[in-house]
């Protein structure tokens, strides 16, 4: 029966195609009642609930720019979450290992989906599993977090249904299995200090060569293709032009994640975006009415 509704919502996604779970749960169930603080703590978390095998032979399919593009030591990227497109989640990876085989450490920054974040940056200490491998959190780095930053706030429940960190780590673990992550989510509402605060911290840890910053996010979402297709260059647009303003105002129309990338660009600075790939939920059957987009690349 678990099995039947979990394809049924999964078909579902797919049809509707902007900004959906693939974790089996709705978003009503995975609402802020299933993470009240008397929650019993799961040790590990299942990155596996966020994958989809229906779609996964996605994840093999080449990106058109892949195997000519241009490596350079790429400091950040945004990829999606929409698990969807799995091909550029995949891909992104894939590149990154070419690029930067020493990276050790993945500072992943997600969107609070689930609006339960109790603080403007939430983190947490446990580890993944993802394909039964086990991907541990880098808890020396997520210390350091918590002392740089004093508003940071651990919360690991939020992380046990937030599919911006969780949907990511099954192709992580695949292409960088040794690799530790620091997974922070980040409130939309934060205060002008308070993305500064957080930015010096990502400045400071930047500067490790074996740390990367991956900027979990979708783009334009619940627009028509034609609308979000307009939206999508005028984010490409402040990409190029590294337009923290744009971003810190950005909503959904343009990226479910602004504030993120917002802080990043802040934290690199003078930093030039390279695009890796691009779609939208109606090239993989999604209903063209209602559209969820992505841009993928590094800085």
């Amino acid at each position: 029966m678990r099995l039947m509704q979990t394809f049924a919502f999964m078909t579902a996604c797919a049809l509707m195609g902007a900004g959906c779970w693939y974790s089996g749960v709705s978003p009503q169930e995975a609402s802020l009642s299933g993470m009240d603080a008397g929650d019993k703590e799961a040790d590990v978390i299942d990155a596996d609930q966020f994958a989809i095998p229906e779609l996964n032979h996605r994840a093999e399919q080449r990106l058109p720019d892949e195997e000519n593009f241009s490596c350079k030591k790429f400091r950040a990227g945004i990829v999606n979450h929409h698990a969807l497109a799995s091909d550029l989640l995949a891909g992104f990876f894939r590149v990154l290992k070419r690029c930067r085989p020493e990276i050790r450490t993945m500072v992943i920054l997600s969107p609070d989906h689930n609006l339960a974040a109790i603080a403007p940056v939430v983190a947490h200490r446990l580890s993944y599993r993802a394909g039964g491998r086990e991907i541990a959190s880098d808890a020396a780095a997520v210390t350091r977090l918590a002392e740089a930053v004093p508003f940071v706030r651990e919360q690991p429940a939020l992380f046990e249904r937030e599919h911006g960190v969780g949907a990511l780590v099954p192709f992580l673990a695949d292409a960088f299995p040794d690799a530790t992550l620091v997974p922070v989510v980040l409130r939309q509402s934060s205060t002008a200090a308070e993305r500064e605060r957080f930015a010096a911290w990502l400045t400071d840890e930047s500067k490790d060569p074996a740390t990367f910053i991956v900027v979990s996010s979708d783009m334009s979402h619940y627009l028509s293709q034609q609308r979000a297709e307009s939206k999508d260059q005028e984010t490409k647009r402040a990409l190029r032009e590294s337009n923290i303003e744009f971003f810190v105002a950005a909503k959904d129309d343009h990226t479910d994640n602004g504030t993120s990338i917002a802080i990043v660009l802040r934290a690199l600075e003078k930093t030039k975006w390279t695009p890796l790939g691009e779609s939208i939920s109606s090239a993989y059957a999604g209903s063209p009415l209602f559209t969820t987009t992505y841009l993928v690349g590094f800085w």
